[in-house]
């Protein structure tokens, strides 16, 4: 459900922000994404006293967001807004952001599974730390350099599977929903005394931070 050409976008204003990789394929890597995007900087970390906008907002960048947004309705889904939003707000008008999250060892425990399982994140030197890291990292930029700003709803991924979010989602957009659509079969499961115990205080803090914006009892696994 992503745009090839935000998420093109969104990697070209991150380029200065590299994703984990082998030192060895270093060079190669680079020239191969002067020919193609390699779209790997979702697994990027950037510092949160950076301001992106400064840095990347350039009247090629502006044109390119202004293209993409040309056609509407749209709705944009790219995990790397989290770091790029203020590239696109001056040109997003007066949106609905919605924050989906999960707990914070089930979103390491996929990210691990799409490194090991696609062909493009081949070489990509990221272990659980490092899914941990991004998982800290992606949150506490929307947490305290986004949120405070715009019309935001937060929902548990969970919620959506119950079907308890999709009436506060019908609401904020105004649109039919279907509550059928997702999938409980493909959510992974963590054992809650291991993922509890996996988490440092920092990240326990955000995740308890957004179940409560999402009203969600915050128990780190449901089965």
């Amino acid at each position: 459900f992503e745009s090839r050409e935000v998420n093109r976008i969104n990697e070209a204003i991150l380029a200065p922000w590299p994703p984990p990789g082998k030192s060895r394929r270093a060079l190669t890597a680079r020239l191969r994404e002067r020919i193609r995007p390699t779209y790997r900087r979702w697994l990027s970390t950037v510092p949160i006293e950076t301001d992106v906008a400064a840095e990347r907002r350039t009247p090629s960048i502006e044109r390119r967001i202004g293209r993409a947004l040309a056609r509407t309705p749209w709705c944009l889904k790219d995990p790397r807004f989290a770091y790029t939003l203020d590239c696109w707000r001056p040109q997003l008008g007066d949106p609905l952001f919605v924050c989906v999250f999960r707990e914070p060892e089930r979103t390491a425990a996929s990210i691990l599974r799409e490194v090991a399982t696609r062909d493009y994140l081949r070489g990509a030197a990221f272990d659980m730390q490092a899914a941990r890291q991004l998982w800290a990292s992606t949150y506490r930029w929307i947490l305290e350099r986004h949120a405070g700003s715009g019309r935001w709803l937060f929902v548990h991924a969970e919620q959506v599977v119950e079907g308890s979010a999709v009436a506060r989602l019908e609401e904020a957009t105004g649109a039919p929903l279907d509550a059928d659509f997702a999938d409980a079969s493909l959510q992974s499961r963590v054992d809650a005394r291991n993922a509890r115990s996996a988490i440092d205080d920092g990240a326990r803090g955000l995740y308890v931070e957004l179940c409560k914006r999402a009203d969600w009892d915050p128990r780190w696994s449901r089965t």
